[in-house]
């Protein structure tokens, strides 16, 4: 059985996150998000931000990552 948990680009506080995956005892992160703009500084910025708490937060948490590196998927 999956358990589904969705959280807004505002809500990759690293803090927030881990307590979002304890109180739900999330074990697999499945990270869809992509920018919208990607020819921007502050997207490539904001980007690169949430990749590394996300990624931080699997390390502390021991939770597996699966990472999508495109928004199109064949």
């Amino acid at each position: 059985m999956f358990k589904i948990k969705t959280i807004g680009h505002s809500n990759y506080d690293i803090e927030y996150f881990v307590n979002m995956l304890k109180e739900n005892n999330i074990d697999t992160i499945l990270h869809l998000a992509s920018p919208k703009v990607t020819n921007t500084n502050s997207a490539i910025g904001d980007t690169l931000v949430m990749l590394k708490n996300i990624i931080e937060v699997s390390i502390l948490n021991h939770t597996r990552l699966i990472y999508i590196s495109r928004s199109e998927i064949y």
